[in-house]
């Protein structure tokens, strides 16, 4: 496994986590901020 899989993988990972996180009424801001911070998308408000 090379180092963008693992660097995939590690996002795919984070992103459930939060996912779940959102649907355990952790607040929005928190997941904002996350986002922002990261620059990448962790909520799955389109579903």
């Amino acid at each position: 496994m090379d180092i963008g899989q693992k660097v995939k993988k590690i996002f795919t990972s984070a992103a459930q986590w939060i996912d779940s996180a959102v649907d355990l009424c952790i607040p929005e801001s928190v997941v904002n901020f996350a986002e922002e911070d990261s620059g990448y998308k962790f909520s799955s408000n389109d579903r």
